[in-house]
Order: C-alpha cells, then sequence, then structure tokens
C-alpha cells in the first residue's frame, strides 16, 4: 500500500522523524470520541491480489490491539509538488539502480516512455491515467540531473 494525502490533513509526515514514511493524518471526531484518519491506496499488484480474492491485512505495531477501522474513502488528487517530489524520488531511484543503463529495466528513453513505464511498475503512480501527466516532472528531473552534471 502507498501512503497517500488525505484530504485536509491537520498533520503531515507523522512518523518520518522516527524514520518511517511520513504520513499524513486527519483529526476527526465519531460520535464524540478522537480518530486519525489516513489514506493508502494498492498498488497495481496489491489490486490483482484484491480482485483475486487475496485480503487487505491491518498491521499494528506493538501487543495492544487498538480499536481500528477500515473505509473507502474519496481518492483525492495529487498536487503538483507532490507529484514532482514522487517523481523525482522515482527518477533517483531508478538512476541509482542502473535502469537507465543499457539493458536496464527501462523500456524507453524518452520522457513520455519513462512516463509509462513508471506507471506500468507501480512507482507511486501506477493510479494515474495519463502518462503525460508526469512527463514535465520528468523533464525536470533531466534538466536538474543536466545542471548537476555541468555544475559538478
Amino acid at each position: 500500500m502507498i501512503p497517500f494525502n488525505i484530504k485536509n490533513p491537520t498533520r503531515e509526515g507523522v512518523g518520518a522523524s522516527q524514520g518511517y514514511i511520513g504520513i499524513d493524518i486527519r483529526d476527526e471526531r465519531i460520535d464524540g470520541l478522537p480518530v486519525m484518519a489516513s489514506a493508502f491506496l494498492p498498488t497495481a499488484k496489491e489490486i490483482e491480489r484484491i480482485v483475486a480474492g487475496e485480503p487487505i491485512v491491518l498491521r499494528i505495531l506493538g501487543e495492544g490491539w487498538p480499536p481500528v477501522g477500515l473505509a473507502v474513502g474519496d481518492v483525492p488528487a495529487f498536487g503538483e509538488s507532490e507529484l514532482r517530489k514522487i517523481v523525482f524520488n522515482n527518477m533517483d531511484a531508478a538512476n541509482e539502480n542502473g535502469s537507465f543503463d543499457k539493458g536496464g529495466e527501462m523500456h524507453g528513453y524518452s520522457d513520455e516512455d519513462i512516463a509509462r513505464d513508471m506507471i506500468a511498475y507501480a512507482a507511486d503512480v501506477e493510479m494515474i491515467d495519463d502518462p503525460a501527466t508526469l512527463v514535465p516532472h520528468i523533464a525536470a528531473w533531466r534538466a536538474k540531473q543536466a545542471e548537476g552534471a555541468t555544475n559538478g
């Protein structure tokens, strides 16, 4: 599951200071009781497993089981800065892993081909329908890399 922006968060990046992936939290009240809500989206592979009948498993860190609940909510849209951060993180990781090297995992080298690969390989953006949405961010990452090469 991919941590996803919940609409109207009251806290952002919770858990990041402890070394976990930071998630956004929205503090709410249900029947007068305080609750914290966060949002997650399944990856394409997880969706396949759910459709095939696999359950969604909830894991809680610790030994005491708190009251919990799962629900299906509205899918919030990516903000441009969030999308750029996700694309840059994935591009950095692909670069470090040699995915752009000859014989690497990327099927093409154009921004459009890379955008399609990112969606197909569940690179945190597989829920995006139009690869063109990612292209400006991929181009910005390439420009940043080229600038670093000339300044480095």
